[in-house]
């Protein structure tokens, strides 16, 4: 019984393997570049990583690709370019 309840703990947490490799990297993203995603618009929780000093981050949101770009130290959240 022991066995089978670890077994039932190892498993996927989502629906399968390649989702829960997404809602981490989601995730991640998120927490880094410190944005949340609202029902109104992208909010800025806070500073970013300076890591990410220069990176950018394209996602789509109600609809419409939205850009976060970290520069200075602080994100820039635009629409994103069409090409």
């Amino acid at each position: 019984m022991c066995t089978l309840l670890f077994l039932l703990q190892e498993t996927p947490l989502g629906d399968d393997v390649i989702a829960d490799a997404l809602h981490l990297l989601y995730g991640f993203l998120r927490g880094a570049f410190n944005v949340r995603p609202g029902l109104i618009a992208v909010d800025i929780m806070g500073p970013p990583a300076r890591a990410l000093e220069g990176a950018s981050w394209t996602f789509a949101h109600l609809g419409k690709d939205v850009t976060v770009t970290v520069r200075k130290g602080t994100q820039v959240i635009t629409p994103a370019a069409t090409t």
